[in-house]
């Protein structure tokens, strides 16, 4: 073909025969941002067929909304009943306001997408396209494929995460009680600079990234995540997080803390700065160990005793005065129980008895706990074979070290039972990474850097928070992420028909059951049902 003045002309087309076929390809005009000029492009758009006639490719089809034959099509169908439903909790609880203005409305419609995708399904992202084919997804939000959601998590800046954090933390006061703790996600990635060796909590064998969860007990909502390297320990996060909490405007909430967090250095700084906290304390410390010694025998008396979830406790107060000037107080609420006992016990035998069993099935003496192999001898000999002996004498010995009593330090005023109330809704967070790990598909982390592992982070932080509102919504506490799924999966049942002509759009219609659910997550229906 001639390539003259129309050659210049954005819009004209040209064939070339490449192996015996023809095809057919259109000049499009673009602009480059660097050069500041345009210049034009040509694009395959199809081919001829054997009897001449055009075949529009996929490319082709997908912008004039053509059918595989290449006649216009007319109605269209897609899923709005999980969605919609998702966008409308979303947009009620303010989150799609932070994710918008953090990320902008494309891109944070795109990531809200992704975090849907993560709620209802809870599979890899790589499965994304084809749920996302046949969904209505929010806003500008479009079916990536594979390589384009790896290419967009990458852009994914932490100032957007950052910024996402404190917008939403802004939902949370100083009256909320916030639980932190760390968890550990396993990784084949070599090239992530965070996975490291370190403590497993799984008790898998790889190395591994750590998170660190903070999460509302009083709201039953995520706060924000973290991914810090694997072998960093709990002990050692909490006064550089302090800072960060700052930044979210987090400075004055209530912390729920284990004894991975109790270290003088931490409780000093907690103590300093007037930050409210109520911490499981490290009973093998020295003046702890004293406390306990000090009330044992005098504590067990009815004025002391309370219940509390089935169980009996006794509980004194004692008032201390630390901190790095000695002059903040902390109060000493010590603890017994002696169901803990009991419990330490039988889980100690029964470990002992299951080692015992491998060991006297051949196992060798290095595959069982380091801390448990000072209980055991194997002999072998020709003639009687492997003989295991376990020391019992030792055993009984470490049996007596169970202590029946525990400590909780704060420094908020509260008596003893107040103070085991609160601690026990620590149990939120370890539910949250339970959820984050299990039912959002974070058992593994399938990114090979540390720039895309955080964005992917973000996405699961995103579904969390979406979970977490439907199970506030639906009263679901007591049931698993499957029951959540099911009831998100039922209302895929309604859907939008889309008539290219004069009839515009129809809704399919809807149960009673899905009615009533939505009901409850507070949906108004009546623009789309």
């Amino acid at each position: 073909m001639s390539r003259g003045k129309t050659a210049k002309q954005p819009g004209y087309q040209i064939t070339r025969i490449i192996n015996g076929t023809t095809y057919v390809y259109q000049c499009i005009s673009k602009y480059d941002k660097v050069k500041k000029q345009s210049f034009n492009k040509q694009v395959c758009i199809g081919k001829y067929g054997p009897d001449g006639a055009f075949i529009p490719n996929a490319r082709y089809r997908e912008q004039h909304k053509l059918s595989s034959t290449g006649e216009k099509i007319t109605v269209t169908s897609k899923v709005i009943g999980v969605t919609q439903t998702l966008s409308a909790v979303a947009e009620a609880a303010g989150l799609t306001a932070c994710v918008t203005k953090s990320m902008g409305k494309h891109r944070g419609a795109q990531a809200l997408a992704l975090a849907y995708y993560v709620v209802v399904r809870g599979n890899p992202l790589s499965y994304f396209p084809s749920w996302a084919s046949y969904q209505k997804l929010p806003g500008t939000a479009k079916a990536l494929s594979s390589q384009d959601i790896s290419a967009f998590l990458t852009s994914i800046t932490t100032d957007e995460i950052e910024k996402c954090f404190s917008r939403w933390a802004a939902h949370f006061t100083r009256e909320d009680t916030l639980c932190m703790d760390l968890t550990s996600v396993s990784s084949y990635s070599a090239c992530n600079e965070l996975v490291k060796n370190g403590f497993n909590r799984d008790r898998e064998h790889l190395e591994q990234v750590n998170i660190l969860g903070l999460f509302s007990a009083s709201k039953m909502l995520p706060v924000a995540v973290r991914m810090l390297p694997g072998n960093i320990a709990d002990v050692t996060v909490l006064v550089n997080e302090l800072v960060h909490f700052k930044q979210l405007g987090l400075a004055h909430p209530m912390m729920l803390l284990d004894k991975g967090f109790d270290s003088e250095h931490n409780r000093n700084r907690l103590l300093d700065a007037r930050l409210k906290f109520l911490m499981m304390a490290d009973g093998r410390r020295s003046w702890l160990k004293a406390i306990q010694e000090k009330h044992r025998d005098s504590m067990r008396v009815p004025s002391k005793l309370f219940y509390y979830q089935d169980d009996r406790y006794y509980a004194v107060t004692e008032l201390f005065s630390l901190g790095s000037e000695g002059n903040r107080r902390c109060y000493a609420h010590i603890y017994y129980c002696s169901r803990l006992a009991e419990n330490r016990l039988n889980r100690f035998n029964e470990k002992l008895h299951a080692y015992y069993d491998q060991l006297s099935q051949g196992a060798p003496l290095s595959q069982i706990p380091q801390e448990f192999q000072q209980y055991f001898t194997v002999k072998e000999t020709p003639k009687r074979g492997r003989t295991v002996l376990l020391d019992e004498a030792a055993a009984v010995q470490k049996e007596r070290s169970f202590s029946a009593m525990f400590v909780l330090l704060t420094n908020v005023k509260m008596d003893a039972q107040q103070a085991l109330r609160l601690y026990r809704e620590r149990d939120s967070v370890e539910k949250f990474f339970d959820d984050m790990k299990n039912s959002l598909d974070m058992k593994r982390l399938r990114v090979h850097n540390s720039t895309t592992a955080r964005s992917r982070l973000f996405i699961q932080y995103l579904a969390a928070i979406l979970l977490y509102l439907c199970r506030n919504k639906l009263g679901l506490y007591k049931t698993t992420n499957a029951t959540i799924r099911s009831i998100l999966e039922d209302l895929s049942g309604i859907s939008e028909i889309i008539h290219n002509d004069r009839y515009g759009s129809l809704i399919t219609e809807s149960t009673v059951k899905q009615r009533e659910v939505l009901a409850q997550l507070g949906v108004d229906t009546d623009s789309w049902l």
